[in-house]
């Protein structure tokens, strides 16, 4: 039985069991949406999104593509920023090339965004033709570097990188005319389509693309007979990090950094976006063996929640912030419940004592609201 999550906060937070049933550890997750406004500060949003599996992109889109990756995941070593929507010229004028940034303000990431163009010729170094003029298009690894060697016969070959995209060419005889990728890292321009390389993009990777899909370990003979369901000896923990691994950030985040997003947006090709500077915290009622333990103070024990994931939405000027923290749930108390808070991180944080006092009256008004709703139930069966 879960734990109650006892959550006076408008975000979403639910604890689940998201690992083998023996390693007796769940996950909390808590989850907040936010408005962005056009000078780029982030308020709350009035419909917080719920914990959601993978948002395919597009209404009929590849499954192996996605807008958004599912929450339901136990633990990320590092965080996600992840940006979904469009390129867009500045000012709405055709261009045949432009560059947009995506990323932490200090060190935001490159992509190099040309028109369509196609193969002139494969030989040494490909030539193409020239790029037609744009004004907007969609951000899809669809429109990357990747896709099927349309000169293999049997459709087998597929760049294992990416394998939607475009332009993969194994091939010296491959023919001309092929559409050519629309997204390119400038400091990799595209010489060689015979070579698999990382697409360029801001979304999420792809879980059955390399190399994240090295990292989810061996699934053999051995394994079946040996550890299953548990995760193989050789999984890591990086496959469920979804971002690109340039944007993928050490230490997690403090909540209030700066994310710069240009030529991202139709009317703000350049746009600073704070994130809302909350902390969120979590506490559990310890079980009676962790009575010595110096973190658990007034009954409770914090949970250390770190912000794994933000996720921008440049199209609906969206950007939602993902909590994580395991627990085991043999430290929760019987009939235990678990307490969400949020504070502002310019402020000190609130002493324990006043988490546990605010978690004994949600639990004693929770009570008083079963009693009624029980009694109620009485007296209409009488």
């Amino acid at each position: 039985m879960l734990p109650d999550v006892l959550n006076p906060t408008p975000l979403v937070a639910e604890v689940l069991p998201l690992l083998p049933p023996s390693r007796d550890k769940l996950t909390l997750i808590v989850k907040g949406t936010f408005d962005v406004r056009s000078d780029g500060r982030t308020r709350l949003a009035k419909a917080q999104l719920p914990l959601s599996s993978d948002d395919p992109e597009g209404p009929d889109g590849d499954p192996a593509l996605v807008r958004y990756e599912s929450d339901l995941v136990p633990f990320k070593p590092r965080a996600d920023l992840l940006c979904v929507g469009s390129v867009h010229a500045p000012g709405g004028q055709p261009v045949t090339a432009l560059s947009a940034r995506f990323g932490l303000l200090e060190r935001p990431k490159e992509i190099r965004v040309l028109g369509e163009r196609r193969l002139r010729m494969l030989g040494p170094t490909p030539e193409f033709g020239p790029p037609a003029p744009f004004a907007a298009m969609p951000l899809s690894y669809c429109r990357a570097f990747g896709g099927a060697d349309l000169e293999d016969p049997d459709g087998m070959s597929v760049c294992p990188t990416n394998p939607l995209g475009r332009g993969y060419a194994r091939k010296a005889g491959a023919q001309r005319d092929l559409p050519m990728p629309n997204f390119e890292d400038p400091q990799q321009p595209l010489r060689d389509l015979a070579t698999p390389q990382p697409p360029a993009g801001f979304g999420p990777i792809g879980r059955t693309w390399q190399p994240r899909l090295a990292l989810a370990g061996t699934y053999d003979e051995r394994w079946q007979r040996e550890r299953a369901p548990e995760l193989p000896e050789d999984f890591d923990y990086r496959f469920f990090n979804a971002a690109p691994p340039d944007q993928q950030i050490e230490g997690y985040l403090r909540g209030d950094e700066n994310l710069w997003a240009e030529n991202l947006h139709p009317e703000l090709s350049r746009l600073t976006v704070r994130l809302p500077g909350v902390r969120i915290r979590g506490f559990f009622e310890a079980a009676p063996d962790l009575a010595g333990d110096d973190a658990v103070v007034a009954g409770l024990r914090e949970l250390r929640l770190r912000l794994d994931t933000a996720w921008l939405d440049m199209v609906a000027l969206r950007l939602v912030l993902v909590w994580r923290a395991g627990l085991y749930a043999g430290h929760v108390a019987q009939d235990g419940a678990l307490l969400i808070g949020a504070e502002r991180l310019a402020d000190e944080p609130k002493p324990v004592a006043i988490h546990a006092a605010q978690l004994a009256a949600l639990k004693a008004e929770a009570l008083a609201v079963d009693l009624e709703a029980d009694e109620a139930a009485a007296l209409s069966e009488s």
